[in-house]
């Protein structure tokens, strides 16, 4: 409706002509690139966000999920056939800027979970130095105690 009636105002010499918009431009999604070469199949809980986290809250950036994992010993064996997997597609899969695909690990356990039962038996603490921040402590329902300086 707009390009219509400015159409008929320059027309009339009531304004000047109109001008086009801008530009439309579609990109083929297969020439997007990853920013990560692999990320777990499993899905973080995520519970509705009213407001912007806090610098005391918890967060993690969605290519953080499941990249750091505790995994039982008797579990090797799987772990060294997907690390291998996994470096020779990141190898083939490799762009200057990114990855053109994501190599996606299927393992049935969790870091939470993980952390939970080795806090609760040995007072294990992870320290993320990237992200600046402990877990401390975990309770039964998989609630964390982060601290962060």
């Amino acid at each position: 409706m707009r390009k219509i009636l400015a159409s008929l105002l320059a027309s009339v010499g009531l304004a000047s002509e109109a001008q086009p918009g801008p530009k439309v431009q579609t990109i083929d999604p297969n020439t997007v690139l990853f920013s990560t070469p692999t990320l777990s199949d499993d899905l973080a809980s995520l519970e509705p966000v009213a407001t912007r986290p806090s610098s005391t809250d918890f967060v993690f950036h969605e290519d953080e999920w499941s990249q750091v994992e505790f995994l039982t010993k008797d579990r090797l064996p799987e772990v060294q056939k997907l690390l291998k997997e996994y470096k020779a597609f990141e190898q083939v899969h490799r762009a200057q800027y990114g990855w053109r695909k994501v190599y996606v690990r299927k393992l049935d356990f969790k870091l939470t979970q993980a952390f939970v039962k080795l806090n609760a038996s040995n007072g294990l603490l992870l320290v993320d130095w990237r992200s600046q921040l402990v877990l401390v402590a975990a309770s039964k329902s998989g609630e964390v105690e982060v601290w962060r300086p």
